[in-house]
């Protein structure tokens, strides 16, 4: 493609996702209202309608466009050139538009409708006397369309549908035949409808089925002019497309293998290669994906990743904001209170872009099964290292000039393509794209990290939990999640919904979990109340992974103490360390948490979060492990790790305490050669927008010896984790992969007596529990080295 004078290869591979908070989003729509030249977002929602001002591509603070209208619409309706604002107000049981007249003003509120809301708005011409009507579908299941008479004034133009249960209508041409049609999903009997445009002059049949089988979307995917359908069918969790003909579709085509039900699709061009590309977002994996149409006709390419942990999505939209030829994808939930957008690389201006992903097949190419790894490391000469984002994307900010980009080696996996490339920026490509590592796995191994991670506990108040497990291993497993709560807390909710519960505990299903890529959930914990301030709380997470009816189990446990006056700006480290000089083993890895809290007046467009790290950390051995919005990585060569949150739009403590809060987790091995009694100390600085930082508390460890008899938190690796739960007759503990020789367990009850021991030289320890009595126990296990964890039990005979 040609764009302002420079020649681009295009290639759609998106971008760290930015955050905007608005509470219920239902429709999102681009348009410009200042009359500038850049689109703004446009949101409908609970709190009414906003427009986020759009500033070279930047989004701004929202202003208010008018309250109680979560549904909307923009269209030119005057003929002015400037797309108009449509409404919908709920309680006034009407549709109303109102005139754009420049600089986020909007004229007097015009009546289209009376007598019901809308559930959705959409425009099209359908009479064909060159100005656009309107297509409403209203609460009732009604749809029907409304004819203008280019002056903006409105009348019935007639009954689409009679019960269309709040479909989403879509304006085309679907029998091309010169005019438009509409085309709608019904979500409650899984089928595509139409109504037909009979004469041209918005005369529409009754709904007719184009396919019995599914919900989905229309448009040309090859490339021969007609209307193609492409469809989700929830019993086989496929999508696929079926090819318009004369008379009729074709049989299905797949468009990906099967990945779960897609609630959500969205079939445009992405890539800029003028074909039709198709975007999915599945509620059942809290996932956001996308499909190349690799030919031009009909053939696709792998599954690629956009972004995971956004629950209940239920929009998908596709526009240029930053008016760089190439269309950013953005997502509406309303479960989280948020929209998300996602930079669109297809056009990238200074870059070097590239994917690591997992080559299923070895042949070199990102093809078949293959999908994009998350959390890899990726260098070039004289840049920051960076990390792959969700997809397995990365990114690096070059100016022009010549560059070697390289991957690291990744232990368990080979290399299927060049280790690293010889790249060059120039001033007329402005990019390199498409620089993308293959890996292919030595052999099968079942592994899974998982992070446990809280705010800060404090009494008497609802706090977030924050549960992420990623898939370490070589193969894609099916996970169970298990929260195991301190017996002094409350599970309140979780976003997503728990699946189900064992016993009280909350439990979520992680199906199809692919290499190198992480589920997330949000838990909302009620603390104990002051009585329990100083004790400490012990909560325990247990996955169960199922790979070809095979099931391993991992873990983790977090130990915090109940304060109810807290700093909600700090760096934690793991191990703690023994004592007042927080005596650490040497060998183990640290693992630093660094939280923050928005405590202003208002909200924080971006966050910043700065770590000068010590010279006694390995650098080499960084690895992001989890973090609580979607976020930047790079690591320069000093030392300073960066994380970026740009666009959060983080609101402030007062108004949502919940959603003010956040995190980032990383872990890293001290260097080889430190010295016994060495002090490694670590604190960080949180920038709100262009506020002043606040420094976090210096976070440190001694290396040595650690004292005896003290149990000490551990990372990932060091935990143990106890199954099945609850236990019957008996059960297991697994100490983590870095206990080595003989391990001791010691089982307490609830009031910290002690009530049996057991050794084992055999890496899981079996316990009878016949004679417990139902309740909470704590295992303690410990080896000879003096490494010590503790995991939670509950016996429920």
């Amino acid at each position: 493609i040609s764009l302002i004078g420079m020649t681009i290869t295009a290639t759609a591979q998106f971008g760290g996702g930015h955050e905007l908070m608005v509470e219920g989003p239902q429709c999102l729509e681009l348009a410009d209202l200042d009359q500038d030249g850049d689109r703004e977002l446009i949101v409908a929602g609970r709190d009414g309608v906003v427009a986020f001002p759009n500033v070279n591509g930047m989004l701004m603070s929202p202003a208010l466009l008018g309250a109680d209208r979560p549904v909307i619409h923009m269209a030119d309706l005057d003929g002015d050139g400037s797309k108009d604002l449509v409404a919908s107000s709920e309680a006034l049981a009407n549709v109303v538009w109102e005139r754009n007249l420049g600089s986020f003003v909007l004229g007097p509120e015009q009546v289209v409708f009376g007598g019901d809301a809308a559930y959705a708005i959409r425009s099209g011409d359908l009479d064909n006397d060159g100005d656009l009507d309107l297509v409403l579908s209203l609460s009732s299941g009604v749809v029907q369309w409304m004819r203008n008479n280019g002056q903006g004034q409105f009348m019935l133009g007639g009954l689409v549908a009679a019960n269309a249960g709040g479909a989403i209508v879509s304006v085309i041409d679907v029998d091309h035949d010169g005019d438009v049609d509409l085309v709608w999903s019904d979500p409650f009997i899984h089928q595509v409808r139409w109504a037909e445009n009979i004469n041209g002059q918005g005369v529409l049949s009754g709904p007719l089925t184009l396919d019995a089988s599914g919900i989905g979307s229309v448009n040309d995917v090859d490339g021969d002019g007609l209307v193609d359908l492409v469809l989700s069918t929830p019993m086989t969790g496929t999508v696929r497309w079926k090819r318009s003909l004369q008379s009729g579709y074709g049989p299905a085509l797949p468009v990906g293998e099967m990945w779960g039900t897609s609630d959500v699709i969205l079939a445009q061009d992405l890539d800029l290669d003028g074909d039709v590309d198709v975007a999915v977002a599945s509620d059942e994996l809290d996932e956001i994906a996308w499909y190349e149409n690799v030919d031009g006709l009909g053939l696709f390419g792998p599954k690629q990743v956009i972004a995971t942990a956004i629950q209940d999505v239920h929009l998908l939209v596709a526009e240029d904001l930053d008016s760089d030829g190439d269309p950013e994808l953005f997502a509406a939930s309303n479960a989280q209170y948020r929209v998300v957008w996602f930079d669109n690389l297809a056009v990238a201006g200074n870059s070097i872009v590239g994917r690591v992903f997992n080559d299923v097949n070895a042949n070199g190419t990102f093809d078949g099964a293959d999908h994009g790894m998350a959390n890899f490391r990726v260098e070039a000469t004289d840049l920051s290292a960076t990390f792959t984002n969700h997809s397995g994307m990365y990114s690096f900010q070059a100016v022009p000039g010549p560059y070697q980009v390289w991957l690291p080696p990744v232990g368990d996996w080979t290399n299927t393509t060049p280790d690293n490339y010889q790249v060059s920026v120039t001033t007329l490509n402005n990019s390199a794209l498409e620089k993308d590592f293959g890996l292919h796995a030595v052999q099968a191994v079942v592994a899974a990290s998982t992070e446990l991670i809280h705010a800060d506990p404090r009494c008497n108040e609802v706090v977030p939990f924050w549960i992420t497990v990623t898939n370490t291993g070589t193969v894609t497993m099916d996970l169970q999640a298990l929260l195991l709560l301190d017996t002094l807390s409350t599970f309140i909710g979780s976003i997503p919904g728990p699946d189900g519960t064992n016993g009280s505990m909350p439990y979520w299903d992680m199906p199809s979990l692919p290499v190198g890529q992480q589920r997330s959930v949000q838990a909302f914990i009620l603390m104990p109340n002051e009585d329990h301030v100083g004790e400490t709380l012990l909560d325990s997470l247990a996955i169960t992974a199922t790979v070809n009816g095979g099931t391993q189990h991992f873990g983790s446990s977090s130990q915090v103490t109940l304060e109810c006056a807290v700093d909600p700006n700090d760096k934690l480290v793991l191990p703690q360390g023994v004592g007042e000089e927080h005596r650490t083993a040497m060998g183990s890895r640290l693992t630093y948490t660094i939280r923050f809290q928005n405590t202003g007046n208002a909200e924080a467009h971006d966050v910043l979060l700065i770590d000068s790290l010590s010279a006694l950390l390995d650098l080499r051995t960084l690895t992001p492990l989890a973090s609580s919005h979607t976020c930047r990585v790079h690591l320069q060569a000093d030392g300073v790790l960066q994380v970026s949150y740009p666009d959060i739009h983080l609101p402030d403590s007062a108004s949502d305490p919940l959603g003010s809060q956040g995190y980032f987790r990383f872990a890293i091995d001290h260097v080889p050669d430190i010295a016994f009694g060495a002090r490694i100390e670590n604190r960080a600085g949180i920038y709100f927008d262009q506020n002043a930082p606040i420094i976090t508390n210096t976070a440190f460890n001694t290396m040595g010896t650690e004292g005896p008899g003290t149990s000490v938190p551990r990372p990932f690796g060091e935990d143990a984790v106890a199954f099945p739960q609850p236990a019957m007759d008996s059960f297991r503990v697994v100490p983590g992969t870095a206990f080595t020789g003989n391990n001791r367990l010691i089982l307490f009850d609830a009031r910290g007596a002690r009530i049996m021991t057991a050794n084992s030289s055999q890496p899981v320890i079996q316990v009878d529990a016949s004679r417990l009595e139902d309740g909470v126990y704590i295992a303690q296990v410990m080896d000879d080295h003096g490494r010590s964890a503790m995991v939670r039990v509950v016996v429920a005979h």
